[in-house]
């Protein structure tokens, strides 16, 4: 863990709005060292619990939003997923969510139990949407266009030129091959799912955390990035073997477009770490795997 931030990023005039408007006396203790809107432990020193805490500057617009999003959470929490409790709003500069506090952290073994556990989480959030599931395929298949600004910035791989563009354009390809209607889905996505978004303790989950990316869409999308992450990790043949079967239960049109979204996503993030050539391969071979069930996905279409 970091140790406690300066100040500069905003969270102590945060932390200052927040304890007159809600009425605590929240105190800094650190920031963790991953979660790109930041994530804060504070504790209150009225009560002597510990949360969660992260904002967003400016963030108007995230009322709705994140109205949304507990709705969504709402109805997978009562399906058994473990989603901790949160208040939520705006506060002063910021819009602000104070989440429980859960005893748990990132498991650092992926041994069958664990995998198993993951993919029931993933599976308690199929068939959940609060839409009609129409929504997905238009969000998914603008995900990696040159200007899209979402979970990453396409551009990078672009502007990189050489593999990354290639990349790129090539999983852009695959995405051409489908149009919104061939991917209505009505689960629930995380959005940014990962070992390292799940907390365990004594082998077991706890919790699920960092829902800000959670949406209406196909739960192919999660078990991507699962596999991914497991990948990346350096994970037991095994482990990757139970997710892959995983994946192969989908359909291809979720398959082959959840797999060039990630393939670009992942690409990205490596440009010019000790990862790039090793994630460049490992994206060139999903793209693969994705053109071949694009392929697939076409003929079925077809019929």
């Amino acid at each position: 863990m970091s140790s406690k931030p300066d100040g500069v990023d905003g969270v102590d005039e945060v932390l200052a709005a927040v304890n007159a408007l809600w009425g605590r006396r929240l105190r800094l203790l650190y920031r963790f060292p991953t979660g790109a809107e930041g994530v804060y432990a504070v504790e209150d020193d009225a009560e002597g619990e510990r949360y969660a805490l992260r904002y967003w500057l400016g963030a108007a617009h995230l009322e709705a939003v994140f109205a949304e999003i507990y709705q969504r959470l709402d109805r997978i929490r009562v399906r058994g997923v473990p989603v901790p409790r949160s208040i939520a709003g705006h506060v002063g500069p910021a819009y602000v969510e104070l989440a429980e506090w859960m005893d748990g952290a990132p498991p650092r073994e992926t041994d069958d139990q664990l995998i198993d556990s993951v993919l029931a989480v993933l599976r308690s959030m199929r068939h959940a949407a609060v839409g009609d599931g129409a929504a997905w395929g238009p969000w998914l298949l603008s995900s990696i266009a040159d200007e899209a600004r979402d979970f990453f910035r396409p551009a990078k791989l672009r502007t990189a030129g050489g593999e990354g563009a290639a990349i790129l354009s090539a999983a852009q390809g695959i995405m051409r091959r489908f149009a919104p209607g061939d991917l209505m889905a009505e689960d629930i996505v995380h959005g940014d799912f990962g070992l390292a978004n799940v907390l365990a303790r004594a082998g077991a989950i706890v919790a699920v955390v960092d829902w800000s990316g959670c949406r209406d869409g196909s739960g192919c999308f999660d078990v991507t990035a699962l596999w991914w992450g497991l990948a990346g990790a350096g994970a037991d043949p095994a482990a990757l073997a139970r997710v892959r079967r995983a994946l192969d239960s989908w359909p291809p049109a979720a398959r082959a477009t959840c797999a060039a979204h990630y393939a670009a996503r992942e690409a990205a993030s490596a440009l010019g770490t000790d990862r790039q050539d090793t994630v460049i391969a490992r994206a060139w071979s999903e793209l693969s795997v994705a053109d071949r069930l694009s392929s697939a996905g076409s003929r079925q279409r077809r019929r």
